[in-house]
């Protein structure tokens, strides 16, 4: 039996096939949902940024305040007794009720630090990256629209930051521009990504 051009369905993929092709996006989701390690640390890291996001949430207490305000030092009960955030001996609290996971060594609580620390962490890291994103993708794009001395001068550029160990670019940029606000972290996390 054969078809005729008025017959014949419009799409070429079925076409060929009879079966719709999928779109890269589609496959590059499906290899990503099969592999249980990818999952995971997808899991591991959203759990981290949104934990991040809702530490003013989580964390009830102000942490930018002063000693007097914050409670340091102060008593609490663990287990029925009333004793002090830090003994004196020096040791810290343990995980506890008011502390999740214990205290330092000046009495302030350590998730909170830690939730708070994590969300200049993550933004450092993140802006950094989707600033090299997106600069590496405007280079590629030229480079790849234009070609010939564009393409060469890029791509010996690339070479060349790409010869370089990171670390040791990332400390001599950091010595270089002394400046250690959270901005001039992400212009060194994009200059040598």
């Amino acid at each position: 039996m054969t078809v005729s051009a008025l017959d014949a369905p419009l799409d070429p993929d079925l076409a060929i096939t009879g079966v719709r092709a999928s779109s890269p996006f589609r496959d590059a989701w499906r290899r990503f949902a099969r592999d249980r390690w990818a999952l995971a640390a997808a899991i591991v890291l959203a759990a981290l940024h949104l934990s991040a996001i809702a530490a003013p949430w989580i964390v009830t207490h102000a942490l930018h305040q002063s000693a007097f305000e914050t409670h340091m030092m102060e008593r609490i009960t663990i287990g029925g007794r009333t004793v002090d955030t830090v003994s004196d001996a020096g040791l810290p609290a343990g995980p506890n009720p008011r502390y999740p996971l214990g205290a330092d060594l000046l009495g302030r609580d350590v998730l909170s630090r830690m939730l708070y620390g994590a969300r200049v962490s993550l933004f450092i890291a993140t802006l950094g990256t989707l600033l090299a994103l997106v600069i590496g993708l405007a280079a590629g794009l030229a480079s790849g629209f234009y070609g010939g001395v564009v393409d060469t001068v890029i791509s010996r550029f690339v070479d060349a930051m790409m010869s370089i160990p990171i670390l040791l670019l990332a400390i001599a940029l950091a010595a270089v521009l002394r400046q250690g606000s959270v901005w001039m972290m992400v212009l060194i996390l994009v200059l040598v990504n």
